[in-house]
């Protein structure tokens, strides 16, 4: 066990004061060199705190809160699947949440309900603000197989070996709770896997969050849930909130798959075009070629007709693709002269264009 948050002040349950906490130092390892470690490299951090009722796993999970966030408050303890989508919402990078009695809105047996669908389409929409969230629930068998397998990155598991005494944790790594979710489901089989280690956790109990207010809320969120008194204008604003919930996610979703469509036409039309840019430059190439090898033979009529051919090609080409809307003969002659055209000033080059419309003419005609 190792010292921690020494620079803050905690008061315990009996009124007693002391500076800092413990933590086990093989988990507070990993903790910083995976967990907080990975968030930091735009990965979310989303776990499991599991155990039995009384086990202690909602204290162990605010003190964990709090270490990986000392901004950590009660405000982000929540306890039904809308509170923690509005808490997602208002979430500032980096931040952690506590998703406590998380069995309310995310048990296997309601997989049919919308709330499901809208809490899975969340968790796949939520990487790019590297949260910390915690889901506090008695059993990982509990969860679906998205949440249990694919979507926490590890599992700590509270106990009471003596079915009295608390302070116990068990350790399972992303592997070692799949391995543990897949080989145990059958039979609710917490043995079937080896933890990856064990250690103890202190009584923590109010030192991160107003005990009181804390309670207060959950039981809020257990009335709300539980009762049957509400009004059909209150189920209705509910179920509206849902929708808007739902709704807000759909959007999101469309939202994302346009875009990358979209990146991927570009990409594809960025690629065609550099080809065609390559043909065309070839073809540029030649004609360059043609008329410098005009100027030196001094064939004036073929010159004229080529540096008209010349001007005329490569304004359309500008136009249609935008890179220049205003050129004109100025920027056509310093286009020339970077390709070591010989050509010195702006009106020579205006009377030459003149004469290969001219000559062009005639030839039409």
């Amino acid at each position: 066990m190792v010292v921690i948050c020494q620079d803050r002040i905690f008061k315990k349950s009996n009124g007693k004061l002391r500076r800092g906490f413990y933590l086990d130092d093989t988990l507070k390892f990993n903790l910083d060199n995976f967990l907080i470690r990975g968030v930091k490299n735009n990965h979310d951090g989303i776990g499991l705190i599991t155990g039995l009722e009384g086990s202690g796993k909602s204290t162990f999970a605010q003190a964990l809160a709090y270490y990986v966030d000392p901004s950590f408050n009660v405000n982000r303890v929540v306890f039904t699947g809308n509170d923690l989508m509005k808490c997602i919402d208002t979430a500032s990078v980096g931040q952690a949440i506590i998703f406590d009695e998380a069995i309310m809105d995310m048990a296997s047996q309601d997989f049919a309900t919308d709330m499901q669908k809208i809490l899975i389409k969340k968790f796949t929409l939520i990487r790019k603000k590297r949260l910390y969230i915690f889901l506090v629930i008695p059993s990982i068998y509990m969860l679906r197989k998205y949440f249990a397998i694919f979507r926490t990155r590890y599992m700590i598991n509270c106990y009471c070996p003596d079915g009295i005494a608390r302070g116990y944790f068990r350790f399972y790594s992303f592997n070692t709770k799949k391995k543990l979710f897949l080989l145990g489901f059958k039979e609710m089989n917490m043995g079937a896997v080896k933890f990856d280690f064990r250690g103890t956790f202190t009584d923590t109990y109010g030192f991160f969050i107003d005990a009181v207010e804390y309670e207060r809320r959950k039981d809020e969120a257990i009335r709300r849930l539980t009762e049957e008194d509400r009004t059909p204008k209150q189920k209705l604003q509910e179920a509206f909130e849902d929708y808007k919930l739902k709704l807000k996610l759909d959007v999101e979703s469309f939202k994302t798959k346009y875009r990358e469509k979209c990146n991927a036409q570009k990409q594809k039309f960025v690629e065609q075009f550099g080809k065609y840019k390559l043909v065309q430059k070839s073809k540029f190439d030649g004609l360059r070629d043609e008329v410098v090898e005009l100027q030196k033979n001094k064939i004036a009529k073929q010159y004229y007709s080529v540096l008209f051919f010349c001007y005329f090609y490569l304004k359309n080409l500008y136009v249609d693709y935008a890179w220049d809307k205003q050129f004109d003969e100025e920027c056509f002659l310093n286009l020339l002269k970077s390709y070591r055209f010989n050509l010195c000033n702006l009106n020579q080059l205006k009377s030459d264009l003149a004469k290969g419309e001219e000559l062009l003419k005639l030839k039409k005609l």
